[in-house]
């Protein structure tokens, strides 16, 4: 789940609230000096950008609130509700060291698994029905086509080598899973990071831990490419896949909160 830059009209310490979906397609990005709490700043530049979005439409106007692991800051939640949003979704950014050690208890258990690499052709239908049935409940990743997966795959980041997939052995032409990763530069506040884009298990193959391997599989694709540190994002309360990434060493790094109206 990529967060792309922003522009931050607003001189300060953090990026701490983002607009998103402004008539003009730019994200703006809230910037507020937490020592001060100056939320009358913050909350006036924000409804500035929000003055220039077109509630209701499609895609509404969305606040994006970035927190620190350990708890909701006060200024972008205060400003939120000044503004009429209410929470929709949480998500973590979740980050671990690489490489995951071969004695490594997160690889206890993690079956074994015949790889190999993307292949449009071949795999596209296959892999976006895969992926549907396996976030089917999602809010956004469960609607994918080929259409959008085409877009994706035409982005410049794109590395077929970090796309794994692996067959279903009882349905010829299907996918059992597969570990999408994808390579963020370093900024002036992160490191490289190799990114678990997309992971996902079939519905038909739950309970027996491909997911597991899976994530491992993209994990050390990645640091085999030189990356230091794993990141990867999930929403808050799916307490199966936190259960996973936590038993695999991930730990949470910022908290994300959606808001809409």
């Amino acid at each position: 789940m990529p967060f792309p830059p922003v522009d931050h009209p607003v001189p300060g310490t953090d990026a701490i609230l983002r607009v998103e979906g402004t008539a003009d397609g730019r994200d703006i990005g809230v910037r507020g000096d937490l020592d001060t709490a100056d939320a009358a700043t913050v909350e006036a530049v924000a409804a500035a950008a929000i003055g220039h979005g077109a509630l209701g439409d499609d895609p509404p106007v969305r606040l994006l609130a970035h927190h620190p692991a350990d708890r909701l800051l006060p200024l972008p939640e205060a400003v939120a509700e000044r503004l009429g949003f209410h929470p929709r979704r949480d998500l973590f950014q979740m980050r671990r060291p690489l490489p995951v050690a071969a004695d490594d208890p997160g690889r206890d258990g993690a079956p074994p698994l015949p790889l190999r690499p993307f292949d449009p052709a071949r795999d596209a239908e296959a892999w976006v029905r895969t992926n549907n049935r396996a976030f089917a409940t999602h809010p956004s990743q469960g609607q994918q086509t080929l259409a959008t997966l085409e877009a994706t795959l035409a982005e410049p980041w794109v590395d077929l080598d970090g796309f794994l997939v692996t067959d279903d052995p009882d349905r010829p032409g299907e996918l059992a899973g597969s570990c999408w990763t994808r390579v963020h530069p370093a900024t002036d506040d992160d490191p490289v990071l190799g990114e678990i884009f997309v992971i996902g298990v079939d519905p038909s193959q739950h309970g027996r831990r491909l997911g597991q391997t899976l994530v491992l599989a993209g994990l050390d694709h990645l640091a085999w490419s030189g990356v230091s540190t794993g990141m990867l994002y999930v929403e808050a309360d799916n307490e199966p896949a936190l259960h996973l990434y936590r038993r695999l060493g991930f730990a949470v790094h910022l908290h994300y909160r959606i808001s809409t109206r």
